[in-house]
């Protein structure tokens, strides 16, 4: 099901009319990274667009030099990964779903260098570059994927990276390596699991917690991604609270509550935080201006008075349409 890539040429073609997909070659390294930037309903509609999720070339030469994963989908996201549409009796390997960043290899003037989807550059794929120059074994193992014009795809996960699930340790675990089929000895693989049994998981799904979940492969390479309750719960705290929800509840004083719900989860309560100390601190300022002026009031005449009281409106209206900017 998936297509030959040998060059950029053979997927300019099929994205041409896709303006969600970004082509660029401002990753530096002589490389052209080639990754949708949002997605509509038919972004994925053929099998060049699926490889946009980083897929990366040579800018000179417009050689293929890595192929992350390929986009695939949740249970139940769109019509095709619908329980009663996928085939179970296909599936091959479940996987636990790590909850980090992926990081592919890419070849760069014959070196294997470190990836996110989009950037060399980025905290994470420089973690795990330097994680990489520690570690002998993964050096051999990228001089093999050199060899054998493969990408190693990893997982990067540490506990300056967390998304949801907490990980003690720093780790780079390999997830898959595109196109062959290999074995590496020594360096840490995606935890697998041996039961195919799909009933299975979609009851854990809602009860088990620690976990993201499980991305489950098919015979024919394609995959979903199942997640668990427990972590969509905790992703949505994370990341569905806005900023003007959280100016609005230290004005409305319930801020404490929000934070002690992401203590109970043993969530980061530090971006909620800054907020608050950023509103706070507009507050306080806006209040210092509108003393400013009622101390001016005093006994002055009727009409300055009225002048001076409109003025401090204005103060809190320009104040109050910063925080609905911000937010």
């Amino acid at each position: 099901m998936f297509k030959t890539i040998n060059t950029i040429n053979d997927i300019l073609p099929q994205i041409k009319d896709k303006p969600e997909i970004n082509v660029s070659s401002a990753c530096g390294n002589n490389t052209t990274v080639v990754c949708y930037m949002f997605s509509g309903s038919d972004t994925f509609d053929n099998d060049a667009a699926i490889e946009c999720r980083g897929i990366t070339f040579a800018t000179d030469t417009g050689n293929i030099t890595s192929r992350p994963l390929h986009k695939f989908f949740n249970v139940g996201e769109k019509e095709s990964t619908q329980i009663q549409n996928l085939k179970w009796e296909e599936v091959t390997r479940v996987m636990i779903k790590r909850d980090g960043s992926v990081i592919a290899g890419t070849n760069v003037g014959g070196k294997m260098a470190m990836k996110s989807k989009k950037a060399f550059d980025n905290k994470q794929a420089q973690d795990a570059m330097e994680y990489v120059n520690l570690f002998p074994i993964y050096q051999s193992f990228h001089e093999w994927c050199l060899s054998a014009n493969v990408t190693p795809i990893y997982e990067w996960t540490a506990p300056d990276n967390r998304v949801v699930v907490m990980y003690d340790t720093a780790s780079l675990v390999l997830l898959h390596v595109r196109d062959n089929v290999t074995v590496a000895m020594g360096i840490p693989m995606v935890e697998e699991v041996n039961d195919f049994e799909i009933q299975t998981y979609l009851q854990l799904a809602k009860t088990i917690e620690g976990i993201e979940g499980w991305v489950i492969q098919f015979s024919t390479g394609d995959m979903v991604k199942l997640k668990t309750q427990w972590y969509m719960d905790r992703h949505r705290i994370m990341t569905n609270v806005r900023t003007r929800d959280i100016a609005q509840a230290v004005i409305d004083e319930t801020v404490d509550d929000l934070k002690a719900k992401l203590y109970s989860e043993n969530l980061d309560a530090s971006p909620i935080i800054e907020i608050e100390q950023d509103v706070v601190q507009k507050l306080n300022l806006i209040k210092d201006e509108l003393s400013q002026i009622t101390d001016t009031l005093g006994d002055m005449e009727r009409k300055r008075n009225c002048t001076e009281v409109q003025q401090a409106r204005n103060v809190w209206s320009d104040h109050g349409s910063c925080f609905r900017q911000a937010a």
